[in-house]
């Protein structure tokens, strides 16, 4: 059998439910799989990512209720201070103008 759907591989895992339990041999028969247990890992591989898929759509609403705060927060004042420009080169007058240990006695 070739490539099946999501929904249909669903269905008949759905089908072959017993108790709470999916009869993986009968959904294996019944789609062409080798065996249960490539059912098996369809069915968690895609448990995993409709639950990825679930917690993503959750946390979309707090991400824009987290910019929204952010937008409405006004920005604090600018400081009065300019800003200072990049360091000051050192001259030979700073240099003059130091002591050193051997100086001071």
């Amino acid at each position: 059998m070739g490539a099946v759907d999501n929904e249909t591989f669903l269905l008949c895992c759905l089908q072959h439910t017993t108790d709470p339990k999916i009869d993986l041999a009968a959904v294996a028969k019944d789609l062409g799989y080798a065996s249960a247990t490539v059912v098996g890992n369809r069915l968690r591989s895609l448990r995993k990512k409709l639950q990825s898929e679930k917690d993503e759509k959750q946390k979309e609403p707090e991400v824009s209720k987290e910019k929204k705060d952010t937008e409405t927060k006004p920005k604090p004042a600018a400081s009065s201070k300019p800003k200072r420009s990049a360091k000051r080169k050192r001259t030979s007058r700073d240099d003059e103008n130091e002591t050193t240990p051997d100086d001071s006695n």
